[in-house]
C-alpha cells in the first residue's frame, strides 16, 4: 500500500522535474526545432572568463544564435538585450564577460525546418523555458496539480474511515 502512494506521488511530481542541464565542455544532446521555433539556454560566466558557443546542425535549416544580457520574457528579440548575434550557417559566439552574470542564449530556426541542432559550450548550459508565454496554460497546470492532490487526499481519507 505504501508503494502505491510513493508511485502516485512520483507521477504527480514528474512535471516539476523537466529541467535539463549538462556539464561544462560537453555538447548538449541534439535537439529538434520546427521552423519559427526558439530554444533558450542559460549559463553563469564569471568576470574575465570567455564564453564560447558553437552550433552545428544536420539538415538545411537556417539557425540564428543570440547571446542575451537580460532574462528573456518572450521570444521576440529586443535590441538592447542582445550582446552578440551570429546569423551564419554554422553560428558561433565568443564573448569575454566583463562581470559575474547569468547570460541567456537564444537559438531560432528561421527556415528549412524541421532540423536537429547541437550546441557546444565552454560553460555549463541549462535548458531554459519561458513558462509565461501566451498560450502556455500555467494556471491550468497549477489548478490540475492542486485538485489532483486534493482528490488523492480525500480518497485516502475516505478509505481510512471505511476501515
Amino acid at each position: 500500500m505504501k508503494y502505491k502512494k510513493i508511485i502516485l506521488l512520483g507521477i504527480l511530481l514528474l512535471p516539476l522535474l523537466s529541467i535539463t542541464s549538462v556539464k561544462a565542455d560537453v555538447i548538449v544532446p541534439p535537439e529538434s526545432l520546427e521552423t519559427g521555433n526558439t530554444a533558450f539556454y542559460l549559463c553563469a560566466v564569471n568576470t574575465s572568463q570567455t564564453l564560447e558557443l558553437n552550433l552545428t546542425h544536420d539538415g538545411i535549416g537556417n539557425f540564428t544564435l543570440y547571446l542575451l544580457y537580460n532574462r528573456p520574457i518572450n521570444t521576440n528579440k529586443e535590441e538592447h538585450y542582445i550582446l552578440r548575434q551570429d546569423l551564419s550557417d554554422e553560428p558561433s559566439i565568443t564573448y569575454m564577460a566583463p562581470e559575474d552574470k547569468i547570460y541567456y542564449i537564444q537559438i531560432n530556426l528561421v527556415s528549412g525546418g524541421p532540423d536537429i541542432f547541437t550546441i557546444s559550450s565552454s560553460h555549463q548550459l541549462i535548458r531554459y523555458y519561458l513558462p509565461q508565454i501566451p498560450g502556455f496554460p500555467l494556471e491550468f497546470l497549477i489548478i490540475s496539480l492542486i485538485s489532483g492532490f486534493g482528490l488523492v487526499y480525500f480518497a485516502y481519507k475516505r478509505k481510512i474511515k471505511e476501515l
